[in-house]
């Protein structure tokens, strides 16, 4: 038997009993990925990672533990950042982010080898899971995770990891293609059918004070994302559609992109300010937010 195929059936052996076996023989897998001041123990066993989305409601709460995870664990606190983290996936299994999180918490405390037990289930869902993708490409990107990139099962893990960023400028282009428009062609494949996305609005230089500032309103569906963009259709003036100026060379970062805005936009005109995603599959996104900043006396 090779060394090559004897590491591998290792890795694969360990990762099994991270997931199911008890503590103890879990934390004798480590590969030389645990750290001798590691004081936790590792887990029994592992919150598991699955792709199905789950109800919107649960997907809020899952979001709102895991930034108090991330509070905690910038606080040092490592055993109340996982507790807050594995509720959180526990609550969204598909919650590609908080397993992202407790991975880094367990590497902070010691433990990359559950660190990396968690990785490696989110690469059984490439390329069809989005936020799997990013989550594993921070790998090569971030100085505290360099350890887990170098080791024989982080190579491995990475070599399945497309290398290229995901397409949110081509993915921003079709949908202000499409709100400006007026027609929404391609809004649909934007939109999950069962998460919504929000709709900010403002309109800085209106007279009436109650409309300057941004309000949010969540819209669900590839129907309701068709009426968004039909509030932009200028084909026929009897529409009283608004027209909507999109800047060109927006600028796309942590999953949005945002264009550049005049100091005021014109009577009767609208501008795009973002549009924000997350990802779904390699190929698609699902929209979070839409921002448009209305002119006076539309």
């Amino acid at each position: 038997m090779g060394r090559d195929h004897q590491r591998t059936h290792s890795s694969q052996r360990c990762r099994a009993l991270l997931v199911g076996a008890m503590a103890v023989v879990a934390a004798a897998c480590g590969d030389g990925l645990d750290t001798s001041e590691a004081t936790l123990d590792a887990p029994a066993t592992l919150p598991q990672f699955a792709a199905e989305p789950v109800e919107w409601a649960r997907a809020v709460r899952a979001r709102e533990l895991l930034a108090e995870g991330e509070i905690l664990r910038g606080e040092g606190e490592f055993k109340a950042s996982m507790h807050k983290l594995t509720e959180a996936v526990t609550l969204d299994p598909s919650f590609a982010d908080a397993h992202l999180a407790l991975a880094r918490t367990w590497l902070a405390a010691g433990r990359g080898s559950v660190a990396m037990a968690l990785l490696e289930q989110l690469a059984d869902d490439l390329p069809l899971c989005g936020t799997c993708i990013e989550a594993l490409q921070t790998l090569r990107t971030d100085p505290a995770l360099a350890g887990l990139a170098s080791h024989a099962r982080g190579r491995a893990l990475l070599a399945r990891v497309q290398a290229e960023p995901l397409a949110y400028e081509e993915w921003a282009l079709q949908v202000a293609t499409s709100l400006k428009s007026g027609k929404g062609e391609r809004i649909p494949l934007y939109t999950h059918p069962r998460q919504p996305f929000d709709l900010v609005r403002s309109c800085p230089d209106c007279e009436v004070t109650a409309r300057r500032a941004p309000t949010t309103r969540q819209l669900l569906g590839p129907a309701v994302g068709l009426k968004l963009s039909a509030r932009f259709d200028v084909s026929d003036p009897r529409l009283g559609g608004v027209p909507l100026q999109v800047a060109a060379n927006p600028v796309c970062a942590a999953r949005c992109c945002r264009y550049p805005i005049a100091a005021s936009v014109a009577t009767k005109t609208s501008a795009l300010a973002s549009i924000c995603f997350r990802p779904v599959s390699r190929d698609r996104a699902a929209l979070t937010r839409v921002e448009i900043i209305y002119g006076p006396g539309h």
